[in-house]
């Protein structure tokens, strides 16, 4: 579902895409599986990350099945500094990347993925576009 959010004067649209965690396989499933937005797979997994070169960003991956021996789709997340224990963030710095956030529910049963195609947030000014969207979620009641 595509929305849109106001940061410093400017309107961002995102998408919201909802997943919830399949017991038996311990994968996260989009739900409902609507392909509204096509870039993210239809089950992820999160993981700890081992590689030490990729551990100095991201503590944990999320990514996709691998298909034919290659990963079709990863994401390095990184803990928030406005709430860390339900929000993480993409780690990539890049600037062809998109600005993507994930909340997880309590129990873990459920997450939460919002993507902003095609925008970046400078690294100083994260913390602010944290509490900016935030704040935002609780409007729509979407935040605890």
């Amino acid at each position: 579902m595509k929305r849109n959010f106001t940061f410093k004067g400017k309107t961002l649209a995102y998408y919201r895409i909802a997943f919830t965690l399949n017991n038996t396989t311990q994968r996260y499933e989009k739900q409902p599986l609507i392909r509204d937005f096509k870039k993210v797979a239809t089950d992820l997994k999160i993981e700890e990350t081992i590689d030490p070169k990729i551990k100095v960003r991201a503590e944990y991956i999320l990514r996709g099945r691998t298909i034919n021996g290659k990963c079709i789709f990863h994401l390095g997340l990184e803990k928030s500094a406005v709430a860390p224990l339900a929000m993480f963030r993409s780690a990539l710095n890049d600037v062809k990347k998109s600005e993507v956030h994930i909340i997880l529910s309590e129990n873990y049963q459920t997450m939460t993925m919002y993507v902003f195609n095609n925008v970046r947030v400078q690294r100083q000014n994260r913390p602010d576009f944290q509490r900016a969207f935030i704040q935002h979620l609780q409007e729509l009641n979407e935040w605890n």
